[in-house]
């Protein structure tokens, strides 16, 4: 009896999300996407998609890229300027199908309404039960607005994140099927090594604390897999990739939130000293949080949060800072469902995690975003960690309800 009871709900939680991206990618054209292009960061997949499995070109070709420029800046970048070249692995390309068949109004529609429904469901899948109140206000959350308007990868990634993180930590999954899908889809997220190293990390400890052996497994072969892809739609592409980050690395502005920070107190971060001192403190921590939670004195949710500041901190790139600030939502999502603290200590933190960037983008917006924005969330959930870690009382409950 249970088995005809949940297939039909595990086939209309497959049916109501594509019917749902079906729907909401109509209006978006109708409504938006016939009317204005944007997307910037969208449009560098599309045409590398485009160009991939549609003109069967090389995405990391001058051919490719110079197609992207003119539609980003109407013209050829110039040598100081982001060249806003095609970064990723082939395999993350297969993220953004079928779009590259579509006119450009489409595909950028379709891409907003997948990522839209699928941070919607990563979140009532992982959480089970959300509050109608931390759904509602999640559309406002700048990293949200900013990436569904331009359409990074980071949106996709996170929403990826939040749904396996939820599956393991509240569904405690047993069998070894889920534990290899949850392996794979984290595979799938190194597309981006930069932004999910910190999750990664983490999950890697508990997977071996808890003996999860199936997420290993999964991960191991989802790399296998996802190489595999991308070797056979483009050969070779590993030595491509690696040169195409080094150049990569030399035209994007380098202004990690840490050397900001670094600054404001009258430090010169150019110094080396700085830098070693600063990160090496940062190591420490991580260190020493990693061995408290190891021991159970410290909350899995604690530890995972400081791992994804940290990561954060040191995010060189401040084009794409914001976009990634959406991993974020990883552990405060899960913070805000717990049951053993009060509404108004949840709803004022999430209301602040919402006012605070966009009361600071309108103080400092002239014409550019300001670079204040990302600062300020990374200061605003530096401040949360420190709540965290202050009242062990309230953080030896935060452990994802698991042992």
């Amino acid at each position: 009896m249970k088995l005809k009871i949940g297939y039909p709900k595990r086939i209309l939680w497959i049916i109501f999300p594509l019917l749902s991206i079906a729907v909401l990618t109509v209006f978006l054209q109708r409504v938006v996407t016939s009317r204005y292009a944007f997307g910037a960061d969208f449009s560098i997949y599309w045409n590398a998609g485009k160009g991939l499995f549609v003109e069967h070109i090389n995405p990391y070709s001058t051919e490719i890229t110079e197609r992207i420029q003119q539609g980003i800046y109407g013209r050829l970048a110039l040598p100081t300027e982001d060249q806003v070249r095609y970064a990723y692995p082939p395999f993350s390309l297969l993220s953004i199908l079928p779009s590259v068949w579509f006119t450009y109004d489409w595909a950028q529609a379709y891409w907003m309404a997948f990522n839209i429904v699928l941070l919607f469901f990563s979140v009532a899948a992982a959480l089970r039960k959300p509050k109608i109140w931390i759904i509602g206000l999640l559309i406002f959350f700048y990293p949200v607005v900013r990436g569904i308007i331009l359409g990074q990868f980071a949106f996709l990634i996170s929403s990826l994140l939040i749904l396996s993180l939820g599956l393991i930590f509240y569904q405690k999954i047993k069998d070894t099927t889920s534990q290899l899908l949850c392996g794979v889809i984290f595979a799938f997220t190194t597309m981006k090594p930069q932004l999910v190293w910190p999750v990664l990390l983490f999950v890697a400890l508990y997977a071996f604390r808890n003996r999860l052996w199936g997420i290993a497994k999964g991960y191991a072969l989802g790399i296998v897999v996802f190489a595999g892809i991308g070797w056979a739609l483009l050969p070779g592409w590993v030595a491509q990739w690696g040169a195409l980050i080094k150049d990569y690395v030399g035209y994007v502005p380098i202004k990690p939130i840490l050397g900001e920070w670094a600054v404001f107190f009258g430090l010169d971060w150019e110094a080396g000293w700085i830098k070693s001192i600063s990160i090496g403190l940062c190591v420490i921590i991580s260190l020493l949080s990693a061995i408290r939670w190891w021991r159970n004195k410290e909350s899995g949710l604690t530890f995972l949060t400081w791992l994804i500041l940290f990561g954060q901190l040191i995010n060189v790139n401040p084009n794409s800072m914001l976009s990634d600030q959406l991993i974020f939502l990883v552990p405060l999502l899960f913070w805000l469902n717990q049951a053993d603290f009060s509404l108004p200590s949840k709803l004022i933190c999430w209301l602040l995690f919402i006012i605070v960037p966009w009361g600071i983008f309108l103080l400092n917006f002239s014409g550019k975003e300001p670079f204040e924005v990302a600062s300020s969330l990374a200061l605003l959930f530096l401040i949360w960690f420190v709540y965290l870690r202050v009242y062990p009382l309230f953080t030896k409950r935060l452990d994802f309800h698991t042992s």
